[in-house]
């Protein structure tokens, strides 16, 4: 008898504890309905400079270029430390090598989010199409960003000037950028018939950049040049049929580690003697600096350096090696040395190219 009143007891326990967690549970439903913003918005200004960040798309660079305080950092991609680690990035900002992986389960897409969770940033970006696992927990500064926000480095710059209370300095870099490219563009001579141009990232399987790369057809556009694939749809592999066809005066070469490819190997290819690019030998690598060549401090240093490639007697007031060494010392407070600019400037796989002994150490 006993017995049973005590099972008895138990279960009227049970049902009144499930009760009041049916009621509380109900009662969040009900606030997170009426105070979504106050609950659900990320933090994503705050009121304090961020710094304990998480960083999953390829923005590590960027981001410190703002901040310009690595031990903001918290914890960062595998494909970002492994790209950093082959420029000198970590010269600039040292300890980013020694920071905590981001997990992911590949490239910039999170693994899960408990190890996020686990180490608490104040702010993580991540691309916005995998945000919702933090979205679902009501995760607090989750910076979600979108292609497009991404691809307007004016707008990302200032995005991060905001996140790390270095609003002046996003302004004057985006300000500065914008004044020295008006530069640039100013003393490309007018009367001249527009350069055809492809980037080739692939030689087995011919992979030409299309009209997904808009900030680099726009540039070579300002400089009277044209990537004769930006409007097509050929956004990847082609054939060599359609290289000759194509017969571009110049070909470009990406620079990043997934494009192992230099000008020497297509001017060897006889396939392709009859190209243009190959019969004046106008094949060049595209320089590497520690920002992939993008945002307002090094869209500058490529469009120079296009420039002076597209049109070799271009008279200049200064040399691109100094102005490369001027613009990492004021922005970065970083001086180069010479192996570091011939780095950059992809010398030894650029010296055979025509005209590119004007970009060598006099």
């Amino acid at each position: 008898m006993l017995k049973s009143n005590s099972h008895n007891n138990q279960i009227i326990f049970i049902e009144v504890m499930s009760l009041w967690i049916l009621l509380f549970l109900s009662i969040l439903i009900v606030i997170f309905a009426i105070f979504p913003p106050n609950l659900i918005k990320a933090n994503v200004y705050g009121d304090s400079q961020a710094k304990r960040v998480m960083l999953f798309p390829p923005i590590l660079w960027h981001y410190l270029t703002v901040d310009m305080n690595d031990t903001h950092i918290l914890a960062i991609a595998k494909y970002m430390k492994d790209e950093v680690k082959n420029s000198f990035f970590t010269s600039i900002f040292p300890s980013v090598a020694l920071k905590d992986e981001a997990l992911t389960s590949m490239g910039a897409m999170p693994l899960g989010i408990e190890q996020i969770m686990l180490l608490n940033p104040d702010r993580v970006l991540m691309w916005e199409q995998f945000s919702q696992g933090l979205e679902n927990v009501y995760f607090p500064g989750t910076v979600k960003l979108s292609n497009e926000l991404f691809n307007n480095k004016e707008q990302l710059y200032t995005l991060f000037g905001k996140i790390t209370k270095q609003q002046n300095r996003s302004d004057y870099l985006i300000h500065r950028a914008r004044k020295n490219i008006e530069f640039i563009v100013q003393h490309i001579p007018q009367n001249t018939s527009e350069i055809s141009v492809v980037v080739m990232g692939n030689k087995e399987k011919f992979f030409l950049w299309g009209s997904q790369y808009k900030n680099f057809n726009t540039n070579l556009s300002l400089l009277h040049a044209k990537n004769i694939v930006a409007k097509s749809s050929m956004n990847g592999s082609t054939n060599i049929e359609t290289l000759l066809m194509l017969n571009p005066d110049i070909i470009f070469i990406p620079s990043y580690l997934d494009y192992p490819i230099a000008p020497a190997e297509l001017y060897q290819d006889v396939r392709l003697r009859s190209l243009n690019a190959v019969k004046n030998r106008r094949i060049y690598k595209l320089p590497n600096g520690i920002c992939r060549m993008e945002g307002p401090v090094e869209e500058p240093i490529l469009m120079l350096w296009l420039a002076n490639v597209l049109y070799p007697n271009l008279q200049s007031d200064t040399t691109l090696r100094q102005y490369i060494v001027d613009t990492y010392q004021k922005i970065y407070n970083y001086t180069l040395n010479d192996i570091q600019i011939d780095e950059l400037l992809q010398i030894q796989y650029n010296r055979g190219s025509n005209g590119y002994e004007i970009f060598s150490k006099e």
